[in-house]
C-alpha cells in the first residue's frame, strides 16, 4: 500500500502534489513577523540570564529597548541563582523613572505589569 499524502492539512486553494511541499505551503500562508521581532524576543530572553546588577546596568545604558513594565517583569522573574533584592527593584524603578519609561501608576499599568510578570516567572535558567 502506498504512502498517503498529508494534503488534508493544507488549505484547499493550494493543492500540493507531494508531501514534501507541505512545509513550503505553510511558510507561504503564515503571516510574516514584524521586522526585528525575532531579534527583540531573543534579546529579551537573553536579559533573563543577566544578574540583577547586570540587568539594572544594561537598562541604565539603553532604557528604550523595552517598556518599563517589561523590564520590571524581567527583574520579577524567578530565575535560578539570581537573587533579587528590594534595592535592585528600587534601582530599576529609579533608572526607568529617570528615562521616562514608567507610566504614572494606574490600573492599566498595574495590570500590564502583573501580566508580564506572570508570563515571565515560569522561565528557569538551566
Amino acid at each position: 500500500m502506498g504512502r498517503q499524502c498529508c494534503t488534508a492539512y493544507v488549505p484547499k486553494q493550494a493543492p500540493l502534489p507531494a508531501c514534501q511541499n507541505t512545509s513550503a505551503a505553510w511558510l507561504t500562508t503564515t503571516p510574516p513577523l514584524a521586522p526585528g521581532a525575532l531579534s527583540a524576543a531573543k534579546l529579551y530572553y537573553t536579559l533573563l540570564t543577566y544578574s540583577a546588577e547586570g540587568l539594572v546596568a544594561t537598562v541604565a545604558e539603553k532604557p528604550h529597548r523595552f517598556s518599563g513594565p517589561e523590564y520590571l517583569a524581567l527583574l520579577a522573574a524567578n530565575v535560578v541563582e539570581r537573587p533579587v533584592t528590594a534595592e535592585h527593584r528600587q534601582q530599576l524603578q529609579r533608572v526607568l523613572t529617570e528615562a521616562g519609561r514608567l507610566a504614572k501608576p494606574g490600573k492599566a499599568n498595574a495590570a500590564l505589569q502583573g501580566a508580564l510578570a506572570k508570563a515571565v516567572k515560569t522561565f528557569q535558567r538551566d
